[in-house]
């Protein structure tokens, strides 16, 4: 074991200052709780066809356990006796980064490059936060940017192995003295999200489908794991299944003409991605409350799977089958939430026969799995507390009503006629009729807590700032809950509530264009909140009794696509003119001027 405590302590490391850094940064990827993107080193790890290729960048503070790699002039007192680069080179791939086959033999490596950069900029924002599962310190990733950029390679000489371990510097305690993060590809393929080097890792690789390529420690995966998942989303109005299927993995079912093929090429993606879409529709039959239901909408994305996850392809390159999945969602259309929603899968693949699914409702998310002796996903409404939002006129407030006190006004009209027919009539003595005009008085009086009418003011005048705001805070709130139905006739009873029926033809489209927010993947987003109101200029309608003004507001929205949450902040501006109809406020008008993401 090599002595890295003794090893180049008689070297002062410098690097020469006059050297020019990049201070291009690359933008993190991913991020995590454990810390390894932000580790002062990091190793990017491919097992190619031919060998090993191994990106590093070492800390500017841990160059001495790396000094096997630096040139001379990287040095100061250099000792005469310095090992030449190729006998540096066999003592680096024998004791500090060491890669090793299934038979036993350590590869040779080969320097390719080494230049000073500023590290990638893998961004964490947890870094400095307390990790819940561990309990430590998220750490945060050196102020020093400065790093030695080095690219290795690790030829396999005539016969590729089945196994390769990687072990990095390691004291003769068996601790590493340095702290390494690193990803690793088989080819095109992720093997793991950002993890750690911090022992002998060993990687068990498949030739046939790096796919399954994985390292022995389980703690080393990446998220993303299997070649076909499901999701399925219940929702107010729709159900919609999303399925993640691997194209190479749909090669058993459909023929895609991808036979001895390692890319799909440019021309052939649409009709690939159709193909996979439809089949995936014939097949895993969804049935809500026990009725066979048949999608409303079908859509397909080509995804590839990174480091980062899964990503949309945004763009015309060919893609890679080993990585490339096309994801189907299949959307159905609702009333209202169902009792029971089941879905019989049937796509089970030569190599995975399990198929790990989540269930996501209004009250969160539920993950099980299924198999080809159990294959059906059943959800059912257990939901106790879920109420919908709530779509009500627009009642008039005091800018347009007064109150009377009918009972008071009667008692005391009473009063009237009773004391002159009693003052007429000398029957009584002067006593009683007295004691009966207090006595009504009183009762009059008394009648103003209660007996009150409210009436129509045939005098309103143009609401004021408070009575506007509250106006138009309900009629809002009423469109963005209203849009959320999918079923034409149910959007135009929902609209009519808070919309003027002579200009709904003409408002319904601007509201679809402005006002629908839609999330990634085409789902329409749930409105958590509707706030943040400001009405201003507040003007008369020449002509009616209605107002018009310039209003703003925001809308927090959320969605969920591919098991992931999505939450969005949104700011909207518009006029709008609002009138009396019917005995309530209702659109009569809107201009959306801007709406933008906030978030």
């Amino acid at each position: 074991m090599l002595n890295l405590e003794k090893k180049g302590t008689t070297y002062l490391f410098q690097i020469v200052l006059n050297l020019v850094f990049s201070t291009q940064i690359a933008l993190a990827d991913w991020v995590s709780l454990s810390g390894a993107e932000t580790s002062p080193n990091t190793a990017e790890i491919y097992v190619l066809d031919n060998g090993v290729r191994i990106q590093l960048e070492i800390y500017i503070g841990d160059l001495e356990v790396f000094e096997d790699l630096l040139p001379d002039q990287f040095l100061l007192n250099l000792p005469p006796d310095r090992p030449s680069l190729s006998q540096r080179l066999d003592d680096f791939s024998k004791q500090i980064l060491r890669v090793s086959t299934d038979k036993g033999s350590l590869l040779p490596v080969r320097l390719e490059l080494l230049e000073p950069r500023l590290r990638k900029d893998r961004y964490s924002p947890f870094a400095g936060l307390i990790n819940p599962t561990t309990g430590s310190k998220v750490p945060a990733a050196p102020v020093d940017k400065r790093v030695i950029y080095v690219e290795l390679f690790y030829p396999f000489g005539d016969e590729r192995p089945d196994t390769l371990t990687f072990t990095p510097p390691l004291n003769q305690k068996g601790k590493t003295p340095v702290t390494i993060g690193f990803l690793a590809f088989h080819k095109a393929v992720p093997v793991i999200d950002f993890g750690y080097l911090e022992r002998p890792e060993q990687l068990n690789l498949d030739w046939q489908d790096p796919w399954y390529t994985a390292f022995k420690n389980l703690v080393l995966k990446r998220r993303q794991k299997d070649a076909m998942t499901s999701f399925i989303y219940i929702e107010p109005r729709e159900v919609r299944h999303e399925a993640l299927f691997r194209v190479q993995d749909m090669k058993d079912w459909i023929d895609l003409g991808l036979e001895g093929k390692t890319n799909i090429e440019t021309n052939e993606r649409n009709s690939i991605k159709q193909k996979i879409a439809n089949f995936a529709a014939s097949k895993n039959t969804l049935k809500v409350n026990g009725a066979i239901a048949f999608p409303d909408r079908i859509k397909a994305n080509y995804v590839k799977i990174t480091s980062s996850g899964i990503v949309l392809v945004d763009d015309d390159r060919p893609l890679n089958l080993s990585t490339t999945m096309v994801g189907v969602i299949l959307t159905y259309r609702i009333n209202a939430l169902p009792q029971e929603v089941t879905v019989d899968w049937e796509m089970f693949g030569k190599r995975q026969k399990k198929i790990n699914t989540t269930l996501i409702d209004p009250a969160g998310q539920i993950m099980s799995y299924i198999e080809p002796d159990d294959p059906v996903i059943k959800w059912q409404n257990f939901l106790v507390s879920f109420e919908e939002p709530d779509i009500s006129p627009v009642e008039f407030g005091d800018e347009r009503l007064f109150r009377l006190p009918a009972l008071t006004i009667a008692l005391f009209l009473l009063s009237l006629v009773v004391g002159i027919f009693i003052f007429r009539t000398r029957r009584t003595s002067i006593v009683i009729r007295v004691g009966i005009i207090v006595f009504l008085l009183a009762g009059a009086g008394a009648s103003t807590s209660t007996g009150w009418i409210t009436l129509v003011n045939p005098a309103a005048q143009t609401p004021n700032q408070e009575s506007a705001t509250r106006i138009v805070k309900q009629i809002t709130e009423n469109l963005h809950y209203a849009l959320r139905e999918n079923v034409p006739e149910a959007l135009d009873n929902a609209l009519r509530i808070s919309v003027s029926p002579a200009a709904l033809a003409e408002i319904k489209p601007e509201l679809n264009r402005a006002l629908v927010i839609e999330m990634q993947g085409g789902s329409i987003a749930t409105i958590k909140e509707v706030g943040g109101f400001a009405v201003k200029n507040i003007q008369p309608i020449t002509g009616e009794k209605g107002f018009r003004a310039s209003t703003e507001w925001s809308v927090e929205a959320s969605g969920s696509h591919w098991g992931h949450p999505h939450f969005r902040i949104f700011r909207f501006n518009a006029l709008m003119e609002i009138a009396p109809i019917d005995g309530v406020w209702k659109l009569t008008g809107i201009t959306i001027t801007s709406a933008r993401s906030v978030s």
